[in-house]
């Protein structure tokens, strides 16, 4: 039982980057916990949902990595917002051009 809390907390510290934050103050720094233990934890539902065919003569189970599948996460949200910088920045260059 205590490998697996182990585990978890470093699993928790460097996949979702707990080693530094952006933040100086201690509100700002529990914002930044807070919503990457949000993103870690909805990254797991989604890690958990996955289903990947398995081989029935292989003696293990092929599972999905979570350090991945957090990272994929990550990048994935920084294009959408990258993306929707982009839109929200045309929209506006058309209202004034016009």
């Amino acid at each position: 039982m205590r490998w697996g809390i182990e585990t978890s907390l470093r699993e928790l510290k460097y996949a979702i980057t707990l080693t530094s934050f952006h933040s100086k103050t201690g509100e700002f720094i529990l914002q930044e916990i807070y919503a990457r233990l949000v993103m870690y934890n909805f990254c797991q539902r989604v890690i958990l949902s996955v289903a990947i065919a398995q081989d029935k003569n292989k003696k293990l189970s092929y599972q999905v990595n979570s350090i991945m599948g957090i990272y994929i996460f990550a990048e994935t949200i920084f294009v959408v917002e990258v993306l929707m910088k982009r839109m929200l920045n045309e929209k506006y260059v058309n209202i004034f051009c016009q």
